[in-house]
């Protein structure tokens, strides 16, 4: 036996790894002393072969996931990335193996350890041979009812369950999951095809009714146009067990639709079915394909449900074609103005047609939502009766309809803040939606405002599940990890999704931001800022790189930035107004020791937001941000006016907007040295979420009054995950 096998003790020789040091390899019967290297030691301790074979376990561990042997079992995040995920996992089932902490469960010596390793290489599975032998050990270490022993492979368990993309052989899918894919156009006139389009959409509305069933979000199918399909490729990325497939024809005043429910694993077909009908019956063929592909996926169907299902809300089809064409519109507009104008101005052409069409009235109130709340659309007045007028038709047509009770939750969300009712109403309307994934981002967000985090999570984690492909839903995921300082869970699902979506910088910067906190390499940090890339609204690259030079305390060039006439806006994460450059330029003169410019910078910024119209839901981080700006220009009793007045607004009303505001103000308070009233500040900054980390406090200057303090330290180390 060696007794002291790792990496430090593997010498290459002409390719080949030999172990070294071998002045400590004994025989068995000799090996009474105690030798060897934690981590790489067995808990019965070193001396026999399995022992031995546990440290070259520990090694491979590190030669094969770059990780160091403390972090086993876990795995490397992005591995289900790799085109050969499935190859590592049947190595994994040797690692596991060969480190079992119980030497009876180990392979006994490197003989054993051998043959498994040749039969790998032979391209037998490991893992499909093993799994009646070890099925009773196996299901009590997904328990993780098995003590030490189950640690190896229930990390790796629960780490298929939360990342949802192993194979369905490794993950088992619930079997009442299902895509449905986007319709192929088959229809002679091609501009018919807004209605496969629609009808695309309108079956997945329609099971997404059912509570019993998992269903994708439309956009998250979007990714997987008609044409060359992998179903199973498909089946692991959003996480599902069946898919639809099918195709959509119409001419004239006929309507044929083929559809086929197929399993995404073995391509089985386990439904089919061909609707020719007239066009005006295709809300009635959306309802009886939810029925019978609830019946084949044996999926609970309510009488509730059954009846929100045949409710046919239209016999207009020039009002229905309208709506088809406005919903694909707005589903893909998000915060573009231009197409949410036309999505508005088709539902109004819909409602004309068909005044009685709730359904209309309570999309077209979503629209007007998303208009108001962005305050660069239109936070006026006249957005806002707009929204109410659109919700008050809906109640008045159809109170009971989940659509009616989501328009109104948002009308008292994005309306009128008035938390308790919108939540009130969203989870009425989550009764007759369970699946629909912006429902569940919606209260995700109320939730965040209340204050109610926990509750908030497990809502924006919902919504990634049912719409895995969103770039939207995602950002918020990790970026509510990062505010309840999760930071390692936070960086092993950003690696997973900035694979999906390597243009995302919210979530890049994010996942940057939990590394600095968890390792506090700035170097690196810095590096990772230099490679991030761009948000789409800064094609030129001026607030990214004007950003970095801010972390490298590279002032003038950031002036020099900050002043380039082609940056409109600034682009603060999480700021819920668009800020002029001359508040940045102000920050800049003030950290460079020129008064008289800050004050300028800072009164030019400050009539900016004096003369801008700005929404209640705005007004606290206006205010916030005009204390930032008389604080430099070193007035200080303007500053403590607008802070006062910030806080009042904010004081358990908004907890989302509160945690982004608070540090700003204590900055505001730090710039005068007012050390008191920052500190108080700022252990609230640490006692609850935040999006700003410790670490960047700690090496940003607006906070260089504090630094001295022993109580700076103190309250930055008192942060903890929540």
């Amino acid at each position: 036996v060696h007794r002291d096998i790792k990496p430090s003790n593997v010498v290459v020789v002409d390719g080949q790894a030999k172990l070294a040091d071998i002045g400590l390899v004994a025989s068995v019967s000799d090996a009474s002393t105690y030798v060897g290297t934690a981590g790489f030691v067995p808990p019965e301790g070193p001396g026999a072969p399995s022992a031995d074979v546990f440290a070259l376990g520990k090694v491979l561990y590190e030669l094969s996931t770059g990780l160091d042997r403390t972090d086993f079992p876990r795995l490397p995040p992005g591995l289900h990335e790799l085109a050969d995920h499935r190859a590592l996992l049947e190595f994994n089932e040797i690692l596991l193996r060969a480190c079992e902490p119980a030497a009876a469960e180990r392979y006994a010596d490197a003989a054993a350890l051998l043959r498994d390793l040749r039969l790998l290489q032979a391209g037998r599975s490991l893992r499909r041979r093993r799994s009646l032998g070890r099925a009773a050990r196996i299901g009590a270490v997904f328990l993780a009812a098995a003590g030490v022993v189950a640690a190896g492979t229930w990390w790796w368990r629960t780490h298929e369950i939360s990342v949802g993309a192993a194979s369905a052989a490794e993950n088992p899918r619930n079997p009442k999951s299902i895509a449905v894919l986007p319709l192929a156009n088959l229809s002679p006139d091609p501009a018919n095809a807004f209605f496969a389009d629609g009808m695309h959409d309108e079956i997945i509305a329609q099971l997404a009714r059912i509570r019993d069933l998992k269903v994708i979000a439309r956009s998250s199918t979007l990714a997987y146009p008609p044409g060359q399909r992998v179903l199973r490729r498909i089946g692991d990325e959003l996480g599902v067990a069946h898919v639809l497939e099918g195709s959509v024809r119409r001419e004239g005043d006929r309507v044929r639709v083929n559809v086929e429910l197929i399993a995404a694993q073995g391509g089985a077909r386990v439904w089919a079915q061909t609707y020719e009908r007239p066009v005006a019956d295709a809300i009635a063929i959306q309802a009886e394909l939810a029925r019978e592909i609830a019946g084949a996926l044996h999926a609970t169907l309510t009488a509730g449900e059954r009846a929100q299902i045949e409710r046919r809300h239209t016999q207009s089809q020039v009002a229905y074609d309208l709506y088809l064409r406005a919903r694909g519109i707005a589903q893909q507009a998000f915060i573009d103005r231009e197409p949410l104008d036309r999505a508005a101005t088709l539902y109004e052409q819909a409602i004309t047609a068909d005044p009685a069409f709730a359904v209309a009235h309570a999309q077209l109130a979503l629209v007007h939502s998303t208009l108001y709340w962005y305050g660069h659309f239109d936070p006026t007045p006249e957005r806002l009766a707009k929204m109410k007028a659109s919700v008050d038709a809906a109640v008045r047509l159809a109170p009971d309809l989940a659509e009616t009770r989501l328009a109104l939750g948002t009308y008292y969300y994005r309306g009128l803040r008035d938390l308790p009712k919108a939540l009130a109403e969203c989870r009425a309307a989550e009764a007759g939606l369970p699946n629909d994934a912006q429902l569940h981002l919606m209260i995700g967000f109320i939730e965040r405002r209340a204050g109610r985090w926990r509750e908030a999570l497990a809502h924006i984690e919902q919504a990634a599940a049912l719409n895995p492909q969103d770039r939207a839903g995602a950002s918020e995921y990790v970026l509510t990890l990062l505010l309840l300082r999760r930071y390692a869970p936070l960086v092993e699902f950003a690696d997973r999704y900035t694979a999906q979506f390597p243009d995302n910088r919210s979530i890049i910067r994010n996942a940057s931001r939990a590394r600095y906190e968890l390792d506090g390499d700035r170097a690196a940090y810095l590096h990772r800022f230099t490679v991030m890339p761009l948000q789409a609204q800064d094609k030129f690259g001026l607030d990214a790189a004007a950003d970095l030079a801010l972390l490298r305390g590279d002032y003038a060039r950031a002036e020099e930035l900050f002043s380039d006439p082609r940056l409109e806006y600034l682009l603060s994460p999480g700021s819920v107004v668009r800020d002029p450059p001359a508040l940045a330029r102000a920050m800049v003169a003030h950290l460079l020791g020129r008064p008289e410019d800050a004050r300028a910078r800072a009164d030019e910024a400050i009539a900016y937001y004096e003369r801008t119209k700005w929404t209640p839901h705005q007004r606290a981080a206006v205010l916030t941000t005009m204390a930032q700006a008389h604080a430099f220009a070193g007035r200080v009793e303007e500053m403590r006016r607008c802070a006062t007045e910030a806080r009042a607004l904010l004081a358990g009303r908004d907890a989302f907007l509160e945690i982004d505001e608070l540090p700003l103000l204590a900055q505001a308070y730090a710039t005068f040295g007012l050390s008191e009233e920052a500190f108080a500040l700022l252990r609230e900054v640490m006692a609850g979420p935040a999006r700003v980390i410790a670490q960047e406090i700690r090496h940003d200057p607006l906070w260089r009054s504090l630094r001295d303090d022993p109580r700076f330290e103190q309250i930055l180390r008192s942060g903890k995950a929540l």
